[in-house]
Protein backbone atom coordinates (compact mmCIF):
# COMPACT_ATOMS: atom_id res chain seq x y z
CA UNK A 1 0.00 0.00 0.00
CA UNK A 2 1.38 3.85 -0.28
CA UNK A 3 1.25 3.83 3.19
CA UNK A 4 3.66 1.16 3.21
CA UNK A 5 5.96 3.79 0.82
CA UNK A 6 6.37 6.13 2.94
CA UNK A 7 9.36 7.18 5.18
CA UNK A 8 9.54 6.30 8.82
CA UNK A 9 12.83 7.83 9.12
CA UNK A 10 14.82 10.63 7.80
CA UNK A 11 18.19 10.86 7.68
CA UNK A 12 20.11 14.07 6.33
CA UNK A 13 23.44 15.80 6.64
CA UNK A 14 22.83 19.35 7.37
CA UNK A 15 25.14 20.70 4.55
CA UNK A 16 24.13 18.72 1.64
CA UNK A 17 26.53 20.84 -0.53
CA UNK A 18 25.48 23.61 -3.34
CA UNK A 19 24.11 25.56 -0.45
CA UNK A 20 21.05 22.83 -0.22
CA UNK A 21 20.16 22.32 3.33
CA UNK A 22 19.55 19.11 5.43
CA UNK A 23 16.64 21.06 7.55
CA UNK A 24 14.90 22.50 4.58
CA UNK A 25 15.02 18.55 2.82
CA UNK A 26 13.70 17.67 6.09
CA UNK A 27 10.84 19.96 5.77
CA UNK A 28 10.20 19.52 1.80
CA UNK A 29 9.85 15.64 2.83
CA UNK A 30 7.19 16.25 5.55
CA UNK A 31 5.20 18.61 3.18
CA UNK A 32 4.81 15.82 1.16
CA UNK A 33 3.99 13.06 3.56
CA UNK A 34 2.03 15.08 5.04
CA UNK A 35 3.10 14.66 8.54
CA UNK A 36 6.65 14.97 11.01
CA UNK A 37 8.63 12.22 9.59
CA UNK A 38 11.23 11.75 12.87
CA UNK A 39 14.56 12.95 11.65
CA UNK A 40 18.03 13.04 12.07
CA UNK A 41 20.51 15.53 11.73
CA UNK A 42 24.00 14.65 11.10
CA UNK A 43 26.72 17.32 10.79
CA UNK A 44 30.28 18.24 11.60
CA UNK A 45 29.77 21.81 11.83
CA UNK A 46 29.82 22.36 15.64
CA UNK A 47 29.06 26.10 14.96
CA UNK A 48 26.77 26.91 17.82
CA UNK A 49 24.72 28.68 15.62
CA UNK A 50 24.20 25.75 13.81
CA UNK A 51 23.70 23.55 16.38
CA UNK A 52 21.45 25.30 17.61
CA UNK A 53 19.14 25.90 14.17
CA UNK A 54 19.17 21.72 13.84
CA UNK A 55 18.04 21.45 17.24
CA UNK A 56 15.35 24.72 17.59
CA UNK A 57 13.94 22.76 14.18
CA UNK A 58 13.00 19.97 16.72
CA UNK A 59 15.53 17.45 15.21
CA UNK A 60 17.94 15.01 17.39
CA UNK A 61 21.74 16.14 16.08
CA UNK A 62 24.42 13.32 15.93
CA UNK A 63 27.93 15.04 15.48
CA UNK A 64 31.16 13.68 13.33
CA UNK A 65 32.58 11.96 13.54
CA UNK A 66 30.21 9.27 14.79
CA UNK A 67 31.07 6.37 17.14
CA UNK A 68 30.44 2.91 15.22
CA UNK A 69 27.47 2.11 17.17
CA UNK A 70 25.77 6.31 17.74
CA UNK A 71 23.66 6.03 14.41
CA UNK A 72 21.95 3.01 14.75
CA UNK A 73 21.55 3.01 18.43
CA UNK A 74 19.93 6.47 17.76
CA UNK A 75 17.71 5.53 14.91
CA UNK A 76 16.76 2.11 17.29
CA UNK A 77 15.71 4.33 19.48
CA UNK A 78 13.61 6.53 17.39
CA UNK A 79 11.23 3.76 15.52
CA UNK A 80 8.28 2.63 16.79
Amino acid sequence: SLHDALPILIVSDLHLGDDADGIAAIAAVRRQCGYEVPAIVVTGDTTHEELQRAAEAGHTVLVKPLQPRKLPGTVRGMLP
